[in-house]
């Protein structure tokens, strides 16, 4: 539940949370009239009150020390042409690059198009900073069980999720806070074929692929 902050700054829109927060990492997120269309985007945030500590952790257990009750977007009806600036450029205003033909056109609805799915062939490992590693054996796998060998730099909370071929996610699991320490992997119900595991904490993520061959 959120209320409008009245009498900001003229190139902005001011937003109060009257229930939850908004996380760090929110700047650049939208707003949406109710027509669904853009015309704000999240650019400065403010305590207006000091949350409760329920809100500085995830539903995962991961810590989220940045929150703010208190949201402001920058318009982009104000942003269009930025009279802010005396002599804005046109990389200082959104005019050029949304209207470059000047249509005079003063809003856009999305488009939606009804398209084939793209066939996957194949699913590459994808590693991001992560604060250890694990392997997983044995792979492949007859019947589907594995055992996830995780060591970490420290202890966190950490999540594991399994995706097959096409990105859907199949399972998605709470390991609890922890440090080095095997894990199993039951993907007994799961036909054969190629599928990516992804561990994650707060410090990043690592995937590696898996193969069920019964």
């Amino acid at each position: 539940m959120t209320r409008n902050i009245e009498n900001v700054d003229p190139a902005t829109y001011g937003l109060q949370y009257l229930e939850g927060f908004g996380a760090g990492g929110s700047s650049g997120s939208g707003m949406f009239d109710n027509d669904r269309r853009l015309i704000g985007i999240a650019s400065t945030a403010i305590y207006g009150e000091v949350p409760h500590d329920s809100c500085l952790i995830s539903h995962t257990g991961l810590s989220v020390p940045t929150t703010s009750n208190v949201l402001f977007y920058a318009k982009l009806s104000y942003c269009w042409e930025n009279p802010s600036l005396s002599s804005p450029t046109d990389a200082q205003k959104l005019k050029p690059w949304l209207d470059p033909t000047g249509s005079g056109a003063t809003q856009v609805d999305g488009a939606k198009w009804n398209c084939e799915p793209l066939p996957v062939s194949s699913v590459s490992q994808l590693e991001t900073s992560f604060d250890g590693d694990f392997n997983i054996y044995p792979n492949p796998s007859a019947d589907g069980n594995f055992q996830m060998n995780i060591r970490m730099n420290q202890a966190s909370y950490a999540q594991v999720q399994v995706y097959d071929i096409t990105g859907k996610t199949i399972l998605s699991k709470d390991l609890g806070k922890l440090q080095s320490q095997i894990v199993n992997l039951d993907l007994t119900q799961f036909t054969s074929g190629m599928y990516m595991v992804r561990i994650s904490n707060q410090y990043g993520q690592i995937t590696k692929k898996v193969v069920i061959n019964k």
